[in-house]
């Protein structure tokens, strides 16, 4: 009798559940979370060769507005600070784990003007280049 009593109450649970959550409403919920872990993929594939935001919504094959709007409604912040957020990680991971130049780095990551690869980590983190590998050491 149990057993039969809970069988009925999980068969209104979740028609109940269909009711409230239509799998074509779910769906689009899962596709739309789906783009920030498909963005963080393709940033960790292709951060060393690109930084704009037309890129990555082309690989994404959706508009860059609608990029930017998914970034700022799931993750609080635009696409353009995700890309130099990610590019400000791969900087500090060659100067805290390479013995690589400031020019080396650069040629790297595909900068051509070292001068605003120094002025842009000097703006985003406070600190030179060289001042952050001196504190990693």
């Amino acid at each position: 009798m149990v057993c039969s009593e809970l069988h009925n109450l999980f068969i209104a649970i979740e028609q109940r559940v269909a009711q409230l959550f239509p799998p074509e409403v779910h769906d689009e919920k899962s596709a739309v979370w789906s783009i920030p872990d498909r963005l963080n993929a393709l940033l960790d594939q292709h951060i060393h060769n690109e930084r704009s935001v037309k890129f990555y919504a082309s690989e994404l094959c959706i508009s860059p507005d609608y990029l930017n709007k998914v970034c700022h409604r799931l993750m609080k912040t635009s696409t353009k600070a995700l890309i130099n957020d990610t590019v400000i990680y791969e900087l500090k991971r060659y100067l805290a784990e390479t013995d690589l130049t400031v020019e080396e780095i650069a040629a790297q990551m595909n900068y051509d003007n070292v001068s605003y690869l120094c002025r842009f980590f000097r703006n985003t983190t406070g600190q030179s280049m060289m001042e952050f590998r001196r504190k990693q050491r």
